[in-house]
């Protein structure tokens, strides 16, 4: 029995060691595991760092005409203002119309942030924290020396206007039409190596002497037009829908004046090649086909000052015109987005 008891307290003791043992062990293998993390983020850090930055410094140009910043990290701080309006007119059941509707001024501000020709960007809409513009839109832009994307994606609920009919004028406010619009539009650019579109609207590359190239270009843009959620009853219940693909080309120049000016205009033109379009009146469809010519036009003006090597201003503009015919009704939609950018170099 006392031999049993003796054994039994040996064992107790024993196994508190071990425990104490393993608890020892597994901290220590935690500590060189987290070692090991550091390490291995680290190494990964650098390397993508290092394929980046060779990719980054790759020379795929005419360095004549088109360099890189030596400096690695840049800073934007860059407002934005934008808006669009649809005109819509023809003879309706015999009366000449015409429709006028504009969207309320959209602002916001944005931080961007570029490391190595990777950028991210943070907008605020200060209209819509106030609650007094409630229009949603969101803008992709991609600027690479070969290809380019200009993309959006707009809910508007801020619509009014007027309506014009045999001498007649009903306003239409805001809130009786809602708009959504998703639109994209694609170019390639021919004179690459010594024509830089990033010079113009990114920064990411420096344009030293003037140039231009010619452009091809894919544009897609669908749209959906319906009545608001307070309306009066005697409305009708309208949907429409418009959707669209074009082809075309088009010819962007960079005007470099000395070391500190860059001044960019450029303009592509496309036809419609496929459509498909619906009305919906009452529960009633009603396709619609367009007409030739139906056509989208995208323009394009930057002005880039460098006032030092590390710091630069300037502004870039957007418009897009939406001319088609359908029947005896002519459709126009313009957008435009105008930026002014505050920028700094790093690195």
């Amino acid at each position: 029995m006392y031999l049993c008891v003796m054994k039994c307290r040996y064992t107790a003791k024993r196994g508190w060691k071990i425990i104490a043992m393993m608890v020892c062990l597994l901290c220590w293998a935690s500590t060189l595991c987290g070692q090991s993390t550091k390490e291995k983020l680290k190494r990964v850090h650098v390397k993508v760092d290092s394929v980046l930055t060779t990719r980054y410094n790759k020379v795929k140009y005419d360095t004549n005409y088109v360099g890189r910043p030596p400096q690695k990290l840049t800073l934007k701080i860059r407002p934005n203002l934008s808006g669009s309006n649809i005109t819509m007119r023809g003879d309706v059941a015999g009366v000449y119309t015409k429709t006028e509707l504009g969207t309320a001024y959209r602002g916001t501000v944005s931080l961007c942030v570029s490391y190595i020709g990777i950028s991210a960007a943070v907008s605020i809409n200060p209209g819509s924290l106030s609650g007094k513009n409630k229009d949603v839109e969101m803008n992709v832009n991609y600027y690479s020396p070969r290809f380019c994307i200009d993309a959006s994606y707009q809910v508007t609920k801020t619509l009014s206007g007027g309506i014009t009919r045999a001498d007649n004028l009903w306003h239409f406010e805001k809130g009786l039409v809602n708009l959504k619009v998703v639109s994209l539009t694609a170019y390639y650019i021919f004179n690459h190596r010594r024509f830089s579109f990033p010079a113009a609207f990114t920064q990411s590359y420096t344009q030293k002497k003037s140039a231009g190239s010619w452009l091809a270009g894919l544009s897609f843009e669908m749209g959906v037009v319906k009545r608001g959620d307070y309306v009066p009853i005697s409305m009708p219940k309208l949907k429409i829908l418009v959707g669209h693909v074009a082809l075309g080309g088009g010819y962007a120049y960079n005007f470099a004046v000395g070391r500190k000016w860059l001044f960019h205009v450029s303009a592509m033109p496309t036809l419609v090649v496929a459509n498909f379009n619906d009305i919906t009146v009452n529960g009633e469809d009603k396709d619609v086909r367009m007409k030739f010519p139906s056509a989208l036009l995208n323009e394009h003006a930057a002005i880039v000052y460098n006032c030092t090597p590390r710091y630069f201003v300037g502004g870039t503009g957007l418009v897009t015109h939406t001319l088609f015919n359908a029947a005896d009704i002519h459709v126009s939609r313009h957008r435009w987005l105008a930026r002014l950018f505050f920028g700094v170099r790093l690195l």
